[in-house]
């Protein structure tokens, strides 16, 4: 729906400035009170209407929320304003909140529980609006978007409750395109906050936790929370494979770059000296927000895939193998010759996904 609505604004050239205005009214805002509960909304989520906001970066305007349906009617009325009736159907989830359910709840607790149902959704958004500016955002301004993953700092956060990491991780997943992170996880998230705090020694090992099924994700120096995209990596089950004839055609003097699975661009590039000495451990958090790493090895005539994902490697044997089998790592093919161990090539890996 929003994706229409945004094409309709860039046939407009008003995508970045305009916005989509609706037609919803008190009576819809506590209407959605109801409903949102009832789906399970979080506390500060009871509204899901307000008179400006940005969904799926676009911009939303709700001018007559504050107005009932009958003021709204009487200036029609007065002005000559043409409107649509109402059209939902009555079999429909909203038309049978609207004509049974709050009939009775009505007849059963009075009218005045629409102005309850209102003040519910006001107190909501004002106590949304605070723990933004006074909880949430000093949260999310230390977080860090990269081309393969997001780095959540969970300094001086492990301790927050579910309604904490519900809400925030809401924000970070929906700015990465994905979905939420459902209720289970949120308990084993909070789990693994507590067993880390115990278990820290200091060194800079991965953990891994089952948050997402489309993104995997991994706590790192127990002090971060790193969320990958989900076309990285995504289940542990799912294990990526690079085609070795591909890999094949890569040659410094024809070919010097290639394609992979329409995500990595592997390149190699003439190095003088002895780079073996110059690598590094994977540098995780670089890694992540560049999505773009290096290493060396002799110059050769063919290369194909480490069948050892990189183990032997200065670059990538201190990294876990989850992260080590979803990259192409390429070395010497043994069974070509090696043109000489004194000339060297500098393999570039790059995460670009193909559009």
């Amino acid at each position: 729906r929003f994706n229409m609505y945004k094409s309709i604004l860039q046939e407009f050239e008003s995508e970045k400035s305009g916005g989509i205005f609706f037609g919803h009214h008190i009576g819809d805002l506590q209407e959605n009170v109801i409903s949102n509960i009832m789906k399970g909304a979080g506390i500060l989520e009871v509204s899901g209407m307000h008179k400006v906001s940005v969904i799926m970066d676009t911009n939303v305007y709700r001018p007559l929320l504050p107005h009932s349906k009958e003021d709204i009617f009487e200036y029609a009325h007065r002005h000559g304003v043409p409107y649509f009736k109402d059209t939902t159907p009555k079999w429909s989830t909203r038309g049978k909140l609207r004509n049974n359910l709050l009939p009775a709840i009505s007849e059963t607790y009075g009218e005045g529980f629409l102005t309850h149902l209102s003040a519910l959704a006001w107190q909501s958004d004002e106590m949304n609006r605070l723990l933004e500016k006074v909880l949430f955002k000093p949260f999310w301004s230390k977080v860090k978007y990269g081309k393969l993953g997001t780095i959540v700092d969970l300094e001086g956060y492990s301790d927050q409750p579910a309604m904490f990491w519900r809400h925030a991780l809401k924000e970070i997943c929906h700015k990465m395109g994905c979905g939420s992170v459902h209720e289970k996880p949120i308990g084993v998230l909070m789990a693994n906050l507590k067993s880390l705090q115990k278990s820290y020694n200091g060194q800079q090992h991965m953990s891994w936790v089952e948050l997402k099924s489309d993104n995997r994700c991994f706590f790192y120096r127990q002090k971060w929370l790193v969320i990958l995209q989900h076309n990285f990596i995504s289940t542990s089950r799912e294990v990526p494979t690079f085609c070795n004839e591909t890999v094949s055609r890569l040659s410094f003097d024809n070919q010097p770059s290639i394609i992979l699975n329409n995500t990595w661009r592997v390149s190699i590039e003439e190095y003088e000296g002895d780079g073996s000495i110059h690598d590094v451990p994977l540098d995780v958090e670089d890694f992540c927000l560049t999505g773009e790493i290096s290493y060396t090895i002799p110059l050769a005539v063919s290369y194909k895939m480490c069948p050892k994902h990189g183990s032997e490697l200065v670059c990538f044997k201190k990294a876990a193998k989850k992260l080590r089998v979803a990259i192409p790592i390429i070395v010497p093919d043994r069974k070509t010759d090696v043109s000489t161990k004194k000339r060297m090539v500098r393999v570039i890996l790059c995460f670009s996904p193909q559009k």
